[in-house]
């Protein structure tokens, strides 16, 4: 984007002002499948004027801008698709105009678990099909004693409705 720079009297003297200089710390962080969290620092070169706002700009097959305060330094971007690359840019801005863009092209994250790149130092297959066999049977376990708990509430609610029952018939012929 062009830098727009204007002159402007200030006390019987010209001052050069432009537009803001580049954001400086420009880090993207694949939160999920669908979500990018960008944070960004101001630009060292405010173009002689505060800042007024950031515009995130991400490009897929349709490019879509997110405008942030001057305050914010933060932008989570949502509804991504899996596994794709989007072109994103941050630019700062101040009453004269847009400042100049970062570039990055950053990959939101595969849909589901993929252990080569996880707490696993060096992917192995045969390890990956262990652990999801060993979370498999967790799963089960864990399933199994629900059950078993409701089972044996159930037979305890059913013996109290039994008992009970009992008692009123037993009032009710005396």
């Amino acid at each position: 984007m062009p830098r727009v720079a204007a002159d402007y009297p200030f006390h019987g003297h010209y001052t050069s002002l432009a537009g803001p200089g580049v954001p400086t710390g420009v880090t993207v962080q694949a939160l999920s499948c669908h979500t990018l969290k960008v944070t960004w620092s101001s630009p060292e070169h405010t173009g002689g004027l505060p800042i007024t706002g950031y515009t995130i700009a991400y490009t897929d097959e349709v490019t879509t801008t997110v405008e942030r305060s001057a305050a914010e330094e933060m932008a989570l971007i949502r509804l991504l698709s899996p596994g794709t690359a989007y072109k994103l840019e941050v630019l700062a801005v101040n009453v004269i105009g847009q400042g100049q863009e970062v570039e990055t092209t950053p990959r939101t994250k595969h849909r589901g678990m993929d252990l080569r790149h996880s707490i696993i130092p060096n992917y192995n297959p045969y390890v990956y099909t262990i652990i999801n066999t060993i979370t498999v049977l967790l799963h089960y376990s864990l399933l199994f004693n629900i059950l078993q708990e409701y089972i044996a509430m159930t037979q305890y609610t059913v013996t109290l409705i039994v008992s009970t029952f009992h008692c009123i018939i037993y009032m009710y012929h005396r």
